[in-house]
Order: structure tokens, then C-alpha cells, then sequence
């Protein structure tokens, strides 16, 4: 039987209150969905329409997070996208104008260097990322998510958005 001071309780509690608030922010910044003649419209004025960038930063983050968490409840390598993470941090870092290093990439991942410099390699093979230096300091090497990735991680969190707000209602 766990206390409430348990890790695993906290973890769980945390992280039904991080889904929470993910739908709360997402009722939060749309308008409710408008029945006419018995059809439910979506948030968005148009399915094409792009939800707010911060939202969509927020949701990537709290993967993130979740991920992280999801690390400290099971066994060590359970769960391993190391890629995912990768591209989870680059984008969420682009959004925040921040530059990653191929050091900060393989931290972001939480696995070994090894394993995290393969990922980067496949996500580059892939033509997910490239690296790129740094014109002040040659030593140290950028990572970048290219354009076509950032429209796809755009288009996954936003469907992942709608269908957290969708269950909202």
C-alpha cells in the first residue's frame, strides 16, 4: 500500500493533474463547440486551421515531461525512443529561440551517448535534422530540426491537441 509521500503516488498524481490542465488549457483558448441543426463544430473555425503555437509548445513539453516521469516508475530501457525525445527538445527549444548542441541533444534523450549519437545520426539519415556549426566556436556543433520535420511535429501535436480537446466536451 503506498503513502501519498511515495514517489510512485506523487508521479501518478502529477501526472493526471498535468492531463488535466492540458485539457483545461485546451477549453481554455478556444471557443466552445457551437451545435447547429444537431451538428458539433470543432474549436477551430476550419479544419485547417492552426491552433495557437503556445499551446502546441505546451503540449510537447508535457510529453516530455510524462516521458521523463514514465523513466523514474519503470525499469531502465523499457521505453526507448531516444529519437523522439530528441525531436521533442528540438522543437520545443526552436519554439523558445534556443540553439541545441549535439551534447544538449544526446542529454535530452536520457540514454546512453552511444545510443543517442545513433538516433541523431538515423534522425539526420532521415533528413529530420542537421547539424551545423558554430561560426564563433568551431568546436562545438548545432542540431536543427529541418522544416519538413517541424510541419510533421506540428501536424502530430495538433492532433494530439484536438483530440484532448474534443474529450474535454
Amino acid at each position: 500500500m503506498s503513502t501519498p509521500d511515495e514517489p510512485t503516488d506523487f508521479a501518478s498524481r502529477l501526472l493526471a493533474l498535468s492531463q488535466q490542465l492540458l485539457s483545461m488549457a485546451g477549453a481554455a483558448t478556444t471557443a466552445p463547440p457551437v451545435k447547429e441543426e444537431g451538428v458539433e463544430h470543432s474549436p477551430w473555425s476550419s479544419p485547417e486551421e492552426e491552433p495557437n503555437e503556445t499551446l502546441l509548445v505546451y503540449v510537447a513539453e508535457a510529453m516530455y515531461r510524462h516521458r521523463q516521469s514514465r523513466r523514474e516508475l519503470f525499469p531502465n530501457g523499457l521505453f526507448g525512443e531516444p529519437g523522439w525525445d530528441i525531436l521533442l527538445d528540438l522543437f520545443i527549444s526552436s519554439r523558445r529561440n534556443r540553439q541545441v548542441t549535439v551534447s544538449d541533444a544526446c542529454l535530452a534523450s536520457l540514454v546512453p551517448s552511444t545510443t543517442a549519437l545513433r538516433s541523431l545520426a538515423q534522425l539526420e539519415q532521415e533528413g529530420m535534422v542537421e547539424r551545423h556549426r558554430d561560426p564563433q566556436d568551431g568546436r562545438r556543433i548545432y542540431v536543427r530540426m529541418l522544416p519538413n520535420a517541424e510541419a510533421r511535429m506540428i501536424a502530430y501535436l495538433t492532433q494530439v491537441l484536438r483530440e484532448r480537446q474534443a474529450s474535454a466536451y
